[in-house]
């Protein structure tokens, strides 16, 4: 016997969800606050580095330890997330949501007041779990209260919040570490302001117990393989831009380490501006051509700042990358919501998430083996090349298969109705957001 938790809620739900009233602005506004929380995480502490390194100079390798503490969440997450998936599919994503902002907060803020290196780790660590709890159920939550295509309007929209949160959390954590390496440690305080919202405003969906019946629905894991393929693919590259490019611009005879800091903020903003897009790209091209569509403009980008020698050519080449960049994470989490049951989308959204960082994690170590040597200009363009051998790829299986296949393919044919309206995870009583209209 076990507990099907439905991760999705009624279709009054959902279209209370996308109303405009102030409750659900509010519960949006909480979502993509949250969402924008998985970027804070590493980015943050970048400033820092230079000063934890010399604050712990007296403990062994403390310069390799100290960069450790800006890589561990991410390979935390990446072993967590799938545990979160089984989590938030059981036990509901709010519940979930709520406890890893309470140990986001908990963990983030260790920094300001430790006095070992390596409890200052663990607490990267517990950080790195937070933020898997903190991505999988915002998705699920998204998945559960917005049917298509408000969804898609509604993932375009928390790709933009994760792309804007890097660059407004990276210009403040370097603001405060010049006052000192521990203050921008602080930032990761703000999640307390969210914690009264997640726990009244953001819905808590049902748990009913389906007696005999266990899962409803089985994970389509080898559907979903060839997308978790993707995105640890897309994170492999789009990593080349954050850990390579201040070492591209320095070859390139660019000593001002700020002009990094400029490039990287304009392809992080070409990739919101893209994202805010998504939902009219969905509806326009099939999932094979925005696949393509990704791969060949962050490809094209990468190339192209391995290539050109002057900033402002430089600084073109990261829009174009941000603009392939931006359709990432909302293509992907559309997809793989797409194909999933409503029921599994916790542990679909876990396995993305997985991909996703390891890919962050593994960049750095896949391009020095992929191109020997210290010409940071091959690396990119390697990497820009294999973008576009994958987009080329995809472009072709998309021509091949154009006269069998719709401009908006269905991924996944939900239950007849005589199925949903038995399943626990449909029932006209699951819960609604307060103040939304039934």
């Amino acid at each position: 016997m076990t507990n099907e938790t439905g991760a999705s809620f009624s279709s009054n739900e959902a279209r209370g969800a996308v109303g405009g009233d102030a409750t659900e602005r509010l519960v949006l506004i909480v979502l993509l606050a949250a969402s924008s929380l998985t970027v804070m995480s590493g980015a943050t502490i970048a400033p820092s580095l230079p000063g934890l390194a010399d604050h712990f100079s007296s403990v062994p390798d403390a310069g390799i330890l100290a960069r450790l503490a800006l890589t561990l969440p991410a390979l935390f997450i990446a072993l967590s997330a799938p545990i979160v998936g089984v989590l938030v599919d059981r036990i509901g994503p709010r519940m979930v949501l709520l406890y890893s902002a309470v140990a986001y907060v908990v963990a983030g803020t260790s920094g300001l007041f430790v006095q070992d290196l390596y409890v200052l780790l663990a607490g990267r660590a517990l950080l790195g779990l937070a933020v898997a709890g903190v991505m999988v159920a915002t998705t699920t939550l998204i998945a559960a209260l917005y049917p298509p295509p408000s969804r898609d309007r509604v993932l375009g929209y928390q790709g933009a919040a994760m792309s804007l949160g890097g660059v407004i959390f990276l210009t403040l954590g370097g603001v405060l570490a010049e006052i000192g390496w521990r203050l921008p440690f602080a930032i990761y305080a703000l999640p307390f302001i969210l914690l009264p919202f997640i726990a009244a405003r953001l819905p808590a969906n049902r748990r009913a117990a389906a007696v005999g019946h266990g899962q409803v629905h089985p994970v389509p894991w080898l559907r979903l393989a060839p997308l978790y393929l993707a995105a640890l693919a897309a994170m492999t590259l789009f990593y080349v831009i954050p850990t390579q490019l201040p070492f591209r611009l320095a070859a390139a005879g660019f000593s001002d380490a700020s002009l990094a800091g400029y490039a990287i903020a304009i392809s992080t903003f070409a990739s919101a501006v893209v994202s805010l897009s998504f939902q009219r790209i969905r509806a326009a091209v099939p999932s094979l051509g925005l696949l393509a569509t990704m791969f060949g403009g962050l490809g094209l980008g990468l190339g192209l700042a391995g290539w050109f020698e002057t900033f402002p050519m430089i600084a073109l080449a990261m829009i174009i990358a941000g603009a392939g960049a931006g359709l990432t994470m909302p293509t992907l989490n559309s997809l793989v919501l797409t194909v999933t049951p409503p029921d599994v989308h916790g542990r679909a959204a876990g396995g993305l998430s997985t991909s996703i960082f390891l890919g962050q994690f593994l960049s750095p170590i896949v391009m020095a083996a992929a191109v020997p040597g210290d010409s940071v200009a091959a690396i990119f363009v390697w990497a820009g090349g294999a973008s576009i051998l994958g987009a080329i790829g995809l472009g072709a299986a998309f021509i091949l298969r154009t006269p069998r296949i719709s401009a908006a393919p269905v991924l996944f044919t939900p239950p007849p109705s005589s199925a949903r309206q038995a399943s626990p995870t449909a029932s006209p009583g699951d819960a609604q957001p307060k103040g939304t209209k039934p």
